[in-house]
């Protein structure tokens, strides 16, 4: 049925009489370039798009009092071939040619009164690039395809009104922004995607508790991915003041306690010793002369007595360890090569009590880290497999 009616749509519009264009007519093109960018056909949809006398864009401009809806429909269609001209790396997308798209698209919509046309059409959109972007492998594809999708996230974040959408925004943006962090060459794009989300989140911090109900949120929920954001755009401070916020109201929540341990860890940025020792040991001590903050020491402590929180026990038993290592080195003399040692030693005790260290990627997390802290200590960078062996050989 569909390539019957691009047959019938595709002879129709090669018919075209210009002169006698209708809205009828624009509707048609329309429809025949969200059928070819269905079927993949993009250099017929460009075509068709963009032909000077007779294209989608050219009659939504000639044809007289075009109703606004249509002609965003057009500018929608536009703006989607651009996505996946550059998904497939065929040309690139700029982001002042996403903003002129985007102001022309909102133009039409303030005519029309309804905003919520334009917050669907950013909303598939961004669909769209989020496919493009999971199955583009290619570095520099990636990034030119993230700062499109940054754009069209903030200007839906921007336009929306339903907190359905502006959450679903904001935590894509956080997971396109954790997986740019584990990218080398995409990590420094990772905190102007998370500044995004913050302000997705940050909107939705402004609103009541009746109204985060209607999408089944609780504000302590909001306030933590908003902590989160804040943190992974840099802004250690801010978030560190929201962890404290929702301890002081839930001191025993595990997964804020890393958050926040993790916060200060990263606020450290592998310099700032105190902050080191506040993630690893723990800070702000209360009256009961317990802490605040756990630290990665009390959070491995507590993660050991439950089962189920395994995976939390060993991703602190290895940031004991690189919280150490980077403590040595900020240090000098004998006290690096004491806490070198000290790391080594931290690790080396997890693994014998737990050979497996929680799976194979949290394995090779421990061996990674134990033969880059034996390379600075001065050893042979051996990592697990020395280590296994050295507890192999007879006594």
């Amino acid at each position: 049925i569909k390539n019957r009616a691009e047959k019938l749509l595709t002879n129709a519009w090669n018919n075209i009489a210009v002169d006698q264009s209708t809205v009828g007519i624009l509707e048609g093109t329309n429809d025949l370039v969200g059928l070819q960018l269905q079927e993949g056909k993009l250099d017929e949809a460009l075509k068709i798009l963009n032909e000077p006398s007779k294209g989608a864009i050219a009659l939504s401009k000639a044809i007289p009092d075009t109703p606004p809806a249509i002609q965003l429909d057009t500018y929608r269609l536009n703006l989607q071939a651009m996505v996946q001209s550059a998904g497939q790396g065929r040309t690139e997308l700029t982001s002042d040619q996403v903003d002129q798209s985007i102001s022309v698209m909102k133009s039409l919509c303030d005519q029309t009164g309804d905003t919520t046309m334009l917050s669907r059409s950013l909303q598939n959109l961004a669909a769209e690039l989020q496919s493009q972007l999971e199955g583009n492998k290619n570095p520099e594809q990636q990034a030119k395809l993230a700062a499109c999708f940054k754009i069209l996230v903030d200007q839906l974040t921007g336009v929306s009104t339903d907190p359905a959408v502006i959450e679903s925004a904001g935590a894509a943006m956080i997971v396109l922004a954790s997986n740019l962090e584990r990218v080398p060459a995409l990590a420094s794009k990772a905190p102007e995607m998370m500044a995004v989300a913050e302000k997705a989140f940050t909107k939705l911090a402004s609103l009541s508790p009746a109204e985060l109900e209607k999408i089944k949120r609780k504000p302590e929920e909001i306030s933590l991915k908003l902590a989160l954001a804040k943190r992974g755009a840099k802004k250690y401070e801010e978030a560190n003041k929201l962890f404290m916020e929702a301890l002081q109201k839930n001191q025993n929540n595990i997964t804020i306690q890393m958050e926040a341990a993790r916060n200060l860890q990263q606020w450290s940025e592998g310099k700032d010793v105190a902050k080191l020792k506040s993630a690893m040991l723990g800070t702000e001590l209360l009256p009961n002369n317990k802490k605040l903050v756990w630290g990665w020491g009390q959070i491995a402590q507590t993660a050991s007595r439950y089962p189920n929180f395994q995976k939390e026990f060993f991703e602190s038993r290895l940031n004991i360890a690189k919280c150490r290592t980077q403590i040595a080195d900020a240090s000098s003399g004998a006290e690096k090569q004491k806490l070198y040692d000290a790391a080594i030693a931290d690790i080396a005790q997890t693994f014998s009590r737990f050979p497996e260290l929680g799976g194979a990627e949290s394995r090779n997390d421990f061996d990674r880290l134990l033969r880059e802290v034996q390379q600075k200590a001065g050893k042979p960078a051996t990592g697990l497999a020395g280590l296994a062996s050295t507890e192999a050989a007879p006594k």
